[in-house]
């Protein structure tokens, strides 16, 4: 334990917060309202929060630090906080468990609750009964959803160009580097298997984010089972294709017919 005086000197607390968060609940306690003081102990120990003023569990910089560390730190967060979704999703994704302090519209956030379940699959058990049945938070199906949540740290691909090819669909994608990727997937390919080529491609295991051109926001993660030409509009491309593949082929029946027509005039 350190003197009294040292306890009360405010560069000393600084400089042992910065090594060791719980240091600053040995210190006098008028740092326990310190925002500075604050701020480095619960970058070292976010559950800290849980002894600091009220004004400063309430403080979002300080909240957001905290949770960043622990996400068990958002138990001690105030509860319009427990309702700030950027806090709760940080919170998740250090510890899915967390899910459980979240106010009860987050807790029913699907995306909340993907990225709680990523970290922990048992947390689903804090979601409301009425999403825990989606087969998307099932953990056997997060585990093979490679598309981020927004604010997630991930790479970012965005599909260029999408054409029906015979045999399949031809997807051009670039990173924001400009770097081009390629290939031919099925007819039957779905967003979850785009993003998934892409994760190779950039050679990871983690998660991808898809901009879709014509489209202001990156793909949704519940978007992952859905047919990719259906989420591209490629549908109706591909109904054009056949339609003028039909045309061309009645074209050629009829210059044939005509054909044996004038040959049988003749």
């Amino acid at each position: 334990y350190a003197p009294l005086a040292l306890r009360a000197d405010r560069e000393v607390v600084l400089a042992a917060v910065r090594r060791h968060g719980p240091a600053v609940e040995l210190a006098d306690a008028r740092f326990l309202a310190d925002r500075e003081v604050v701020l480095e102990a619960v970058q070292q120990e976010g559950t800290v929060l849980y002894k600091v003023a009220a004004e400063l569990q309430a403080d979002r910089e300080v909240v957001l630090a905290a949770v960043r560390q622990s996400g068990e730190a958002l138990k001690f967060a105030a509860e319009e906080l427990r309702g700030d979704r950027e806090i709760v999703l940080e919170a998740v994704r250090e510890n899915g468990d967390a899910l459980q302090f979240a106010s009860e519209e987050l807790k029913a956030d699907r995306e909340v609750v993907l990225e709680a379940v990523r970290r922990n699959d048992l947390a689903l058990m804090h979601a409301p009964l009425e999403i825990r049945g989606e087969s998307l938070l099932m953990s056997q199906h997060v585990a093979d959803n490679p598309i981020a949540v927004e604010g997630s740290v991930a790479p970012t691909f965005s599909i260029s160009e999408l054409a029906v090819r015979t045999g399949g669909v031809e997807v051009i994608a670039h990173t924001l580097g400009g770097n081009e990727h390629r290939t031919v997937l099925p007819r039957s390919a779905s967003v979850g298997d785009v993003a998934r080529w892409l994760r190779t491609q950039h050679g990871s295991t983690g998660l991808v984010y898809l901009n879709l051109s014509g489209q202001n926001a990156p793909v949704n993660p519940f978007d992952a089972n859905k047919l990719l030409v259906e989420l591209m509009g490629v549908a109706e491309l591909e109904q054009d294709a056949e339609l003028r593949e039909n045309f061309l082929t009645d074209l050629g029946a009829e210059s044939s017919a005509e054909r044996h027509r004038v040959g049988d005039t003749r």
